[in-house]
């Protein structure tokens, strides 16, 4: 949290200063999408909605999803989708925020009638992109 006021202020030195004693205590601190697990994402999104931080959660998850390399959004842990659908709902609450959040919302209903085993019925299979 700290890092993140530090960072917003200007004070970017002091913010990867204590970005890196974060890390001597909790090598899980590391909060690039490459290095973590879809638990982890939602912890960390979690975190900086709480925040009031959204644009930083939303761009974190929506790198994580990048780098999944996945050819389908069934492949992806629902949730995931959620949580970047909900900040964008409270991200200033324009017109194109809402037209995203209902982007990610779709492909949260996707992936989680395939996560419950229920059959999903597209008549083209393709990469919805938001």
């Amino acid at each position: 949290m700290k890092e993140n006021i530090l960072r917003k202020l200007g004070r970017v030195k002091e913010a990867e200063e204590l970005h890196k004693e974060s890390l001597k205590i909790d090598p899980l601190y590391d909060r690039q999408p490459e290095k973590i697990n879809h638990n982890t994402l939602l912890e960390l999104v979690i975190d900086l909605y709480e925040a009031g931080d959204y644009a930083q959660g939303i761009t974190l998850a929506e790198k994580w999803v990048k780098q999944q390399n996945v050819s389908r959004q069934e492949d992806i842990y629902p949730l995931v989708y959620y949580y970047i659908a909900y900040g964008y709902q409270n991200l200033h609450r324009e017109r194109k925020n809402t037209e995203q959040a209902n982007c990610y919302m779709t492909m949260y209903d996707i992936g989680r009638k395939c996560c419950s085993g229920m059959a999903v019925f597209l008549t083209e299979r393709k990469i919805i992109s938001c």
